[in-house]
């Protein structure tokens, strides 16, 4: 029995399989003309992390429909995406959940603040939030401790989440289109989030890009980053027996949400692009103050090098007396004009 045992030690701590993508499950969600079921279709794949590349390649090659293809290709690359950044946050450091927030609009004179509470604007693939969080969603409450509301409750928030450690866990309270939700996830690292993206959700560094790139050529290649998701209105839930007119006011209101959530990240990626276009200006001017303290200590080096002259004083003895005319002869007067 003792040899059998460090086998069967190995056995029990081995991982075990996943069980494959039910295919036609999956494709049949996907494509339901229900808005709920598509969205709840492919947060369970978003938030399988075994799934690979490969295997959403498969299922990926049975779609029949843009919805459903466009979808696939999200997961995909949130599931590439989140491999990067689970390397990056195996060294540490601050910890990040992946999202832009909504810019805090300064209070006018008389107003009073609102009840303490950030609003999501976008969240980043590849990162806790984009599984959790949705664009809309306002965080109320950290660890079930309320938010402060007052002006500075979102720089407040931001170090509160950055002094946590990569792989820590974190609670928040929100409210989602007026239902009170919590949710439970694992930070990623603030580092992985610069080194992945560009400022925005949609713009990957150089690095990252290639290889997302080539993944989709290899894996997906009809598919682009041009054909966004997008919410086919035509297969909305049918609203009963509402009359015609109601139908199109509730596709109207649809539209106009989206409206202001698209707008609302825009703005927030027009913050950061301000934001960052003052860090390179401080840069800039910081490299000509470094440059100038450069040349004035190369110059006081220099000036160092320079042997001093030894100083060399006269002795009395060789102070020769001045020249004083005897008393007969008399002195010119500088003042008179003589004649030559």
């Amino acid at each position: 029995m003792s040899r059998w045992l460090p086998i069967l030690v190995l056995l029990l701590a081995a991982p075990l399989h996943a069980e494959p993508i039910n295919t036609e499950q999956v494709l049949h969600d996907l494509a339901s003309e229900d808005f709920n079921v598509r969205r709840s279709a492919t947060h369970t794949l978003l938030a399988d992390n075994r799934l690979t590349v490969e295997e959403l390649a498969q299922v990926y090659r049975r779609a029949t429909t843009p919805e459903q293809r466009n979808r696939l290709v999200e997961v995909a690359r949130h599931h590439f995406l989140r491999r990067e950044q689970e390397a990056l946050a195996s060294a540490g450091g601050a910890g990040s959940m992946g999202v832009i927030l909504t810019p805090q609009m300064p209070l006018e004179p008389g107003e009073r603040p609102a009840p303490g509470s950030v609003r999501i604007a976008a969240t980043f693939p590849g990162f806790p939030a984009y599984v959790h969080l949705e664009p809309g969603d306002t965080i109320t409450a950290l660890d079930d401790q309320p938010l402060d509301g007052d002006a500075e409750v979102q720089n407040r928030f931001i170090a509160a989440i950055q002094s946590r450690k990569a792989g820590s866990e974190l609670r928040l309270t929100l409210d989602r289109n007026g239902q009170t939700v919590k949710v439970t996830m694992q930070l990623a690292a603030f580092m992985g989030l610069k080194q992945i993206f560009d400022s925005t959700p949609t713009m990957l560094q150089g690095a990252y890009y290639t290889k997302w790139s080539e993944l989709r050529g290899k894996y997906f290649p009809d598919a682009s980053d041009d054909t966004p998701l997008k919410v086919d209105l035509s297969t909305m839930p049918r609203m009963g027996t509402a009359p015609p007119d109601a139908q199109m006011r509730g596709q109207d209101e649809l539209v106009r949400r989206q409206a202001i959530e698209v707008a609302q990240v825009k703005r927030a990626e027009t913050a950061l692009r301000v934001q960052k276009m003052r860090l390179h200006e401080q840069a800039v001017e910081r490299a000509a103050v470094e440059a100038r303290l450069r040349v004035i200590r190369e110059e006081a080096a220099r000036a160092e090098a320079v042997p001093a002259q030894p100083q060399r004083f006269i002795r009395p003895q060789e102070i020769k007396p001045a020249r004083v005319p005897p008393p007969d002869q008399a002195v010119p007067d500088p003042g008179e004009a003589h004649d030559e």
